[in-house]
């Protein structure tokens, strides 16, 4: 029983680990542009990924913003599939006696 206390704790661990990391991407995402250099001309482009189940609907303000999503959704979607299929047999192993 201890060592699946270890486990769960270390699991805990890294699920705090990635979700630091995610906020600091988020924070070096949003300083960038603001720290950058000025540039004559700018053009902002945005959009979006919604993922419902395993549909990713994108939208965006341009055709290359829409591209680049469509690809990150099919990523994104691609990785959460593989994921699911793997987590059964991740946690066998990790509860294995």
């Amino acid at each position: 029983m201890g060592q699946h206390f270890v486990e769960s704790n270390v699991l805990i661990l890294l699920g705090f680990i990635l979700v630091f990391i995610g906020f600091a991407l988020i924070m070096v995402g949003v300083l960038m542009p603001a720290l950058s250099a000025a540039r004559e001309e700018r053009s902002v482009e945005g959009g979006a990924v919604i993922i419902i189940g395993p549909f990713p609907i994108v939208v965006a303000s341009s055709a290359k913003a829409a591209k680049t999503l469509v690809i990150l959704a099919i990523i994104l979607t691609l990785f959460a599939v593989v994921l699911f299929l793997l987590l059964p047999v991740i946690s066998k192993r990790l509860l294995a006696p």
